[in-house]
């Protein structure tokens, strides 16, 4: 099996390089991955940007891609898994973090405190 990972931090390495470790996966592709993940086993560097939807997915439709775990939050919040969706390449999606709208927009945080009875624009940021 072949797994994408999208983005090029330290936790989209350990990913990679726990990963390789499995007999299942054959090849990881880190985009744009990083120097650590250039010298893991099975693990090879794509210079693709992590918000290139169209790259991303036609990588992915050429390396019969089984799985893409999207680790940072900006090509989640611009529509990574709509935009693997709409395209049906084939690559289930996965995100490391599933409250990407409460992390990335301190509105959205305002309101989910507010309703919870606290007093809008006093969230944490």
């Amino acid at each position: 099996m072949k797994v994408l990972i999208i983005g090029g931090g330290g936790r989209e390495h350990a990913l990679a390089w726990k990963l390789a470790q499995s007999p299942k996966v054959t090849e990881v592709l880190c985009a744009p991955g990083n120097a650590g993940t250039a010298t893991e086993q099975k693990t090879h560097n794509v210079a693709l940007g992590v918000t290139d939807f169209p790259a991303l997915i036609d990588l992915a439709r050429k390396e019969r891609v089984a799985l893409t775990i999207v680790g940072p939050e900006v090509p989640l919040v611009a529509g990574t898994t709509p935009s693997f969706k709409l395209a049906r390449s084939g690559a289930t999606v996965q995100t490391v973090t599933s409250n990407t709208p409460v992390r990335s927009s301190v509105a959205y945080q305002d309101m989910i405190y507010h309703a919870g009875g606290g007093v809008a624009g006093t969230c944490a940021r």
